[in-house]
């Protein structure tokens, strides 16, 4: 963090200073609390905000239920929800939830300019707030407190995603609102200030753009959470074309790696652990299973793998996506919880219990120790073709303003409509080799730390070599350093 802010922050408003009792700290590359090392193990958890019309309360997302119903329509009886609900990630093996829905931010309606707040009735329906609204900001500051302290009551860390967007009119005023609310509060592990800019920064922007953009994120969290880390959620790999996560002013980055292609994840968290000096963790992850198209058995052995590779690498954390199937109407969404909708689990100590059976992979978590990982860290076999295709192919070779090889930088490209692609890596002599099932036309690339290069290859320029291969050669692809350091 900005030492000399934080301080100036700290003597004005007679704040503890960061690393003080019982807030998670980093050092050297490590999370930490009162000087003990913390690995958290993190579930990904929805948490709606419910409005009765003069009370506003936390409740476990309606989308958990059949029917996207809720199961108890008051707070006390929520707070019982959740708190059993945060019980049993607990007994799973978890120590930490990352928060969704509850502070993302204002929202805005298509040609209404008015910021927002998304809540939900007691029966379940959508309602959008007007910010300005007489004791609105009381009721939801306290809704919010309400969550922290049921989550502290079950000794479980909390990151909260809190958005801040610059073309989202509101966003930072309600960042800063929510985080000097919550500036003493040691329950929070940090606040995620985007999720996700692959799909919802858009237009794209440069990385120059992003690299300044950032770094007024981190002063305006100097000022209003001096105590707690900042984190931004990045898709992949492939992020780092504009969003490079070695230029963005972050104590560290949450990625996002799911198995669109096979050991996907496993060649990414490589990557992080290779290319990268920014502490990194794995903010959201899964593999979608009914025990029918996919078995139980593929994401408890997904669990067990990516879990043991994020230590090996060198990963500082570990969170799964998410708590509970839902019925989004997509497979992969669908799925990916780590219990199902169906039966009931009693709980120790909590009365109402949770509605709800885990998955077998629910006992790899049960039983992950970090200090015992002997898993190492080396690339797969497939680390540069996860498919296997052979289609189309456009190869080159990656170096810097020097004429130097670039190692690891990444090469992204599309079919003609930008609606599918595939992605690769640089050897250590800069050549690259993507493949594919389809027709490229598009094509980037960029490595961390350097400039992103973009162009087109068409149909004309492929040849087709003796195994029938359609290839397009881009030659050497100069990548410039930008000469930008967080």
């Amino acid at each position: 963090m900005g030492a000399w802010s934080v301080l100036l922050t700290c003597l004005l408003l007679g704040c503890d200073r960061p690393g003080s009792q019982g807030f998670v700290d980093l050092q050297d590359g490590h999370l930490e609390v009162n000087g003990q090392p913390m690995f958290p193990v993190i579930m990904n958890y929805q948490v709606n905000l419910v409005f009765d019309g003069a009370l506003m309360w936390p409740a476990s997302y309606c989308g958990y239920n059949p029917g996207d119903r809720y199961r108890f329509r008051d707070p006390d009886s929520s707070a019982l929800q959740v708190r059993a609900e945060l019980a049993i990630m607990k007994e799973l093996g978890f120590n930490a939830v990352r928060v969704t829905s509850l502070t993302e931010g204002p929202v805005h309606l298509e040609d209404d300019p008015t910021p927002r707040l998304r809540v939900r009735t007691p029966e379940g329906q959508q309602e959008f707030l007007d910010l300005a609204m007489e004791g609105l900001e009381r009721n939801y500051l306290a809704a919010v407190r309400r969550f922290l302290d049921l989550a502290a009551e079950e000794g479980m860390r909390v990151i909260l995603l809190t958005t801040i967007h610059d073309d989202r009119p509101g966003s930072r005023e309600h960042f800063t609102t929510v985080a000097d609310f919550l500036r003493n509060d040691t329950t929070i592990l940090a606040f995620d200030l985007f999720n996700e800019p692959l799909y919802f920064d858009l237009p794209p922007r440069s990385k120059k753009e992003v690299y300044r953009m950032v770094k007024e994120w981190r002063k305006l969290a100097d000022r209003h959470a001096p105590h707690h880390l900042i984190t931004i959620g990045l898709t992949g790999i492939r992020e780092v074309h504009a969003w490079d996560p070695e230029l963005l002013d972050v104590d560290f980055i949450s990625f996002h790696p799911y198995e669109y292609e096979p050991d996907q994840v496993l060649n990414e968290l490589a990557w992080y652990g290779r290319y990268l000096t920014i502490p990194w963790m794995i903010g959201e992850t899964s593999l979608p299973a009914d025990d029918d198209s996919v078995s139980y058995a593929d994401m408890a052995r997904f669990a067990q793998q990516t879990l043991e590779r994020t230590v090996a690498c060198g990963g500082i954390g570990y969170s799964w996506w998410q708590f509970k199937d839902v019925r989004w109407g997509r497979f992969h969404s669908d799925h990916m919880g780590l219990l199902t909708m169906e039966g009931h689990e009693d709980v120790e100590d909590h009365p109402i219990g949770v509605e709800g059976t885990p998955k077998p992979a629910a006992e790899v978590f049960r039983d992950f120790d970090p200090g015992k990982v002997t898993m190492d860290c080396r690339e797969l076999p497939n680390q540069f073709n996860y498919s296997g295709h052979d289609r189309s192919r456009i190869t080159g070779r990656l170096v810097d303003e020097h004429g130097h090889p670039i190692e690891g930088g990444v090469v992204l490209a599309w079919n003609r409509f930008y609606s599918h692609s595939y992605h690769t890596t640089s050897r250590a002599d800069g050549t690259f080799e993507l493949l594919g099932d389809m027709d490229f036309h598009h094509w980037i690339a960029s490595a961390v730390g350097h400039a992103m290069v973009r162009g087109e290859c068409p149909a004309s320029g492929f040849r087709r070599d003796p195994a029938g291969t359609a290839t397009f050669h881009l030659g050497e692809l100069e990548l410039k350093d930008l000469g930008l350091r967080r």
